[in-house]
């Protein structure tokens, strides 16, 4: 049985959510999957409309592919779609669209389902205003915005009348009554390269370009008067005003106004002289802030938080910023690893009685992916984690099912997310590697997810960490043309992205695991990028990385330099320049006598300690008040030895520190002692013959 007979993907995970072209769409409303974190921002949000609240600004701040847009089109869609609007056929659909999201949030949280019919019982609707982050200028945005949702919600006759109004009607007053005064126009801006086609067009989209132009012009055609239209030009005054009538006079309760892609307009305005720009943002802030029953909300969509944005700009500006984030609620958007891996299971939709059959023909193998999953232990935390990793998110190694979400968070942009990767019919996705399934039993291993994103792994330029990974791995990738190999480099590179080694570390099983790899498959590969010096493991935790060196043997020259140099190395001297245990105070001694006393921390050997006679001597030789030390001895003789020795000389301020066993790890000190002098020593890198 291939994939594709019982695998299909959820088509509502298909393409990401644009607010704007997809405000009320009833696909995309149905496909939201709520989780524990999104309903709480949910309820958050509810509150503060069904509620009195001084909190109506806020940033939602939250990475890439979180689902930040569905989150706001959900709840957009909650306080607006009025189904009795609808025809018929349509209406029914809305109905069970509205009833199926209650119910599915309300499984998440019964308190938040409620207060969702409550708002929607109200009969109250609040009006959706999307703002395009496409505009610098937000007179001209926020025009745009209102215009556009007036027009859609049936409220057109409310539209304001604006000074860009008043141009467009002069403009056509001329046309049809003042043909002199059309043509002084015509051949004026022709002087600006325009025609009155493209000039209305502008103005009709509030271009304050085209309307700088016509206020220049005016006076030409009109004997020297001035253009005044006497008109209200204040965007924030107008858009409350607009908020009045239409709470007035239609069955609305307010509006909430959805900054899209905020981040834009901070990346291009923070460092600029903005200051219009800034005060219009403060004080939208300010009167969503102060609105009561006319409610106003302002919602500015982020993938950081401000003061993120505030870096290498000077401190006048960071100070004026400073005073608009003062006025913004922040609302972080993040998701518990649970949370995440629902996710991803419910974007992998299967026929479940096929799928029954195939787990029941498979059943080995699913047994050796379930023994596997257990030995990682990435899964400790889901007491079902067989039922939730293993089977709901097949085909997709557990490693993947981890890695998918963090991998998200850091580099994730609209066009290559989470739900891209899972949904979206494109070369390297998850529907892409279904289709391409001929029956075998396989897994999506860890490698396809760095071919996915490698794209956005080169562009993460502000990410010099990630882009340094990414750089490495391409250089490693083209020196070897063995396909597992290859696959070995891109598993590490993720797991290095991550960064997580204590619970995902780069280690021979995780590796191996991630991809699906057989053990003789996989030491034949990684034996082979060892010997090509591509790769290094530590010998200390098993940790493999990059290595830095070219075609250099480090391994090699290591072992050279220990015969020839190291073979008396003395450890304890080397230990001393490596670690300075430093100073220990005895803090109640030194609290209850009112003066400090210290202990002086030291390695020392049999050798050394023998040589010493009374506690005198060490005390003067330390120099110290008191002292610690830390043994190092290789036999049971040497540590009896000591121990008889420190207990004649019987003194509390002479302290033996013993560890459980004998100094086993001589050659690891030979080991980092040889790679500091090939670090110093450029001429044996050069060598030709390394």
């Amino acid at each position: 049985m291939q994939y594709k007979d019982f695998i299909m993907p959820n088509e509502g995970f298909q393409y990401s959510i644009n607010l704007q072209y997809d405000l009320n769409n009833l696909l995309k409303l149905n496909s939201y999957i709520p989780t524990k974190e999104s309903v709480e921002i949910l309820d958050r949000y509810l509150k503060s409309i069904y509620y009195k609240s001084n909190d109506r600004s806020t940033v939602l701040v939250g990475p890439y592919g979180k689902g930040k847009s569905h989150l706001l089109l959900v709840l957009l869609g909650l306080i607006s779609i009025d189904c009795e609007l609808y025809d018929s056929n349509k209406r029914l659909q809305a109905e069970e669209v509205i009833k199926n999201l209650i119910e599915k949030i309300s499984n998440i949280n019964e308190a938040t389902g409620r207060l969702i019919s409550e708002v929607r019982n109200s009969k109250k609707l609040i009006l959706p205003i999307i703002i395009n982050s496409n505009y610098m200028d937000l007179n001209q945005a926020f025009l745009i915005g209102l215009k556009n949702a007036l027009h859609t919600h049936n409220l057109s006759n409310l539209i304001p009348n604006t000074y860009f109004d008043s141009v467009y009607e002069t403009i056509e007053r001329w046309d049809k009554h003042y043909h002199q005064s059309y043509d002084k126009f015509r051949e004026e801006i022709k002087e600006y390269g325009l025609s009155v086609r493209n000039f209305k067009s502008a103005i009709k989209n509030y271009d304050k370009n085209s309307y700088r132009i016509f206020k220049e012009i005016y006076p030409k055609i009109s004997s020297g008067a001035q253009f005044n239209p006497l008109l209200d030009s204040d965007i924030v005054n107008l858009y409350k005003q607009t908020n009045d009538l239409i709470c007035a006079s239609k069955n609305y309760s307010g509006m909430f106004i959805v900054f899209d892609e905020f981040s834009k307009f901070l990346e291009g305005n923070i460092k600029e002289d903005s200051s219009n720009n800034l005060k219009i943002i403060q004080d939208f802030a300010e009167v969503a802030n102060r609105s009561g029953e006319n409610q106003i909300h302002l919602t500015c969509i982020t993938h950081k938080g401000f003061e993120d944005y505030l870096v290498n700009i000077p401190q006048n500006k960071i100070t004026r910023w400073k005073a608009v984030e003062g006025r913004f609620k922040h609302v972080y958007f993040t998701s518990s690893s649970q949370g995440n891996y629902e996710l991803i299971a419910n974007a992998i939709t299967k026929d479940k009685s096929k799928f029954d059959i195939f787990i029941n023909v498979n059943e080995n193998e699913f047994s050796q992916i379930d023994f596997q999953c257990d030995r990682l232990g990435l899964f400790n935390d889901l007491t079902d984690w067989k039922i939730k990793i293993v089977r709901e998110c097949f085909p997709l190694n557990p490693t993947v099912v981890y890695a998918l979400p963090r991998i998200s968070e850091k580099v994730a942009q609209n066009e290559r997310t989470l739900f891209t990767f899972l949904a979206k019919d494109e070369k390297g996705s998850l529907i892409k590697f279904v289709n391409n399934n001929n029956g075998k039993m396989e897994l999506l291993t860890l490698d396809f997810v760095y071919d996915y994103f490698e794209t956005l792994f080169k562009k993460e330029i502000f990410n010099t960490r990630i882009h340094d990974i990414w750089s490495k791995t391409y250089k490693c990738l083209s020196k070897i043309n063995d396909k597992n190999s290859k696959k070995i480099i891109k598993a590490l590179s993720i797991i290095n992205i991550i960064n997580e080694f204590e619970k995902f570390p780069p280690t021979d099983l995780v590796i191996r695991i991630s991809l699906g790899l057989s053990q003789e498959e996989y030491d034949k590969s990684i034996i082979n990028l060892i010997n090509k010096n591509i790769v290094i493991k530590n010998k200390s935790n098993g940790f493999y990385r990059f290595s830095l060196l070219n075609n250099f043997n480090i391994n090699k020259n290591i072992e050279n330099i220990k015969n020839l140099k190291l073979n008396n190395i003395n450890v304890k001297l080397f230990l001393d320049e490596i670690f300075d245990l430093g100073y220990t105070l005895p803090k109640k001694y030194n609290d209850e006598k009112e003066m400090t006393r210290f202990f002086k921390n030291a390695f020392i050997t049999w050798n050394e300690l023998e040589n010493f006679n009374d506690s005198k001597e060490i005390l003067q030789f330390y120099k110290a008040d008191g002292v610690i030390l830390h043994y190092i001895y290789s036999n049971e003789y040497e540590l009896m030895s000591a121990i008889k020795k420190i207990e004649g000389i019987h003194d509390k301020r002479i302290l033996l520190c013993i560890p459980n066993s004998s100094f086993k790890i001589e050659e690891r000190i030979k080991d980092y002692a040889a790679a500091c002098l090939i670090k110093k020593d450029e001429s044996i890198i050069n060598s030709e013959d390394n």
